[in-house]
């Protein structure tokens, strides 16, 4: 799913390259997302709660389970603003490596705690 994941941001990033302008491709990568998730999401749940004929029951199991990818994912976002905030939320190598090393510590934990 990680890879698959990754895959099709790639193209909302390539697409978003030929944007004009730093604020517009930021704003294309989000209201993807965005649309993604609330579209994906929505639009399926809908699909399933009326073929069912009832509302779809959503577990709490993985609530009970280790809370480490979730809290790696918030220490990784904090860090994220702290490098951006710093640098007056310019984006330039060091940033972009940052965000990208931080995103693969991630990807790598989820894996490796996924194995056990």
């Amino acid at each position: 799913m990680t890879l698959l994941a990754a895959a099709a941001s790639v193209t909302d990033v390539v697409e978003a390259l030929g944007e004009k302008g730093d604020d517009a491709a930021v704003a294309h990568i989000l209201g993807v997302n965005i649309f993604d998730v609330g579209v994906g999401l929505g639009f399926s749940w809908l699909i399933g709660a009326l073929l069912a004929g009832y509302p779809l029951h959503m577990s709490t199991e993985v609530l009970s389970e280790p809370a480490m990818p979730l809290l790696i994912l918030f220490c990784a976002n904090v860090v994220a603003l702290v490098v951006l905030g710093l640098s007056r939320w310019r984006v330039g190598w060091v940033q972009a490596g940052v965000l990208l090393a931080l995103y693969v510590a991630f990807v790598v934990v989820v894996v490796v705690a996924g194995a056990d």
